[in-house]
C-alpha cells in the first residue's frame, strides 16, 4: 500500500501545483480536477485492499444494515454526477435490518454497485431490500446501455475492477455476488445472512458489535 499511496501522493500535489500555475485556463483547471479525483479514487480501492488483506472472517460480527442502506441513498444525492443523472428509488424495510459482516466493506460493496449501474445503465435506478428467513437480500437495477455484450460474464476478465473487489468482499461475507440480464435490465444482487438483534446503540448506527 506504501507503494502504491507515495507516487499518488506525488501525483496529487503536481496536480495542484499545475492548477495554481495555470489558475486562468479551464482546461488546465480541469486536467489537475481529473487528475486528483483519479488519484483520490484509487487511494480509497488501496484502502479497500489494505482492509481485505487483514480481515480474514466478516461473520463474526453484527451490525444494522438500514442506516448503511440510508448513508448510501444520502451519499447518492449530493454526488454530482449521481444526481444530475440518475434517481434512485429505494424499496427499504422500515424495520431494523441486522446482520452479519463488516459495514465498511459493504458500504463498499453498495457504492461499487450503484457508481455500476450508474455509469453502464440508463435511466433511474432502482434499489430493493427484501427480508428472508435467514438473510437480506439487495438488489439494484436498472435498464442496459446496450444490448449486446452481456455484463453477467462471472470470469473476473469481464468484470471491472469495482464489481471485481465487491465479489471478493462478499465471498468473505460468504455470501455472492449476482449478476443477471434479462428483457434489456441489468441486475446485481446480494445476499447477507440474518443475525439476532443487536444492542440498541447499534441499531442506530452501523458500527459492529461482537457476535
Amino acid at each position: 500500500m506504501h507503494e502504491i499511496n507515495n507516487p499518488l501522493g506525488t501525483l496529487v500535489n503536481a496536480a495542484y501545483a499545475l492548477s495554481a500555475d495555470a489558475a486562468q485556463d479551464s482546461n488546465v483547471r480541469a486536467l489537475a480536477h481529473t487528475l486528483r479525483t483519479e488519484a483520490d479514487r484509487i487511494h480509497r480501492l488501496a484502502d479497500t485492499l489494505a482492509i481485505l488483506c487483514r480481515e480474514q472472517d466478516c461473520t463474526r460480527t453484527r451490525f444494522n444494515l438500514t442506516p448503511v442502506l440510508e448513508d448510501l441513498l444520502l451519499l447518492a444525492s449530493l454526488e454530482p454526477g449521481l444526481r444530475q443523472r440518475r434517481k434512485i428509488n429505494a424499496t427499504l424495510p422500515e424495520h431494523p435490518l441486522p446482520v452479519k459482516g463488516n459495514p465498511e466493506q459493504i458500504r463498499q460493496v453498495l457504492w461499487n454497485l450503484l457508481l455500476n449501474a450508474s455509469r453502464h445503465g440508463v435511466g433511474n435506478i432502482e434499489l430493493e431490500v427484501k427480508t428472508l428467513r435467514k438473510g437480506v437480500t439487495v438488489t439494484m437495477r436498472n435498464r442496459c446501455a446496450q444490448e449486446s455484450g452481456s455484463p453477467t460474464a462471472q470470469r473476473h476478465d469481464g468484470m471491472g475492477l469495482g464489481l471485481c473487489i465487491s465479489s471478493h468482499i462478499l465471498r468473505r461475507h460468504r455470501s455472492a455476488l449476482c449478476l443477471a440480464q434479462q428483457d434489456g435490465v441489468f441486475e446485481s444482487s446480494f445476499t447477507l445472512n440474518r443475525a439476532r438483534s443487536c444492542p440498541a446503540d447499534a441499531l442506530e448506527s452501523p458500527q459492529t458489535c461482537v457476535s
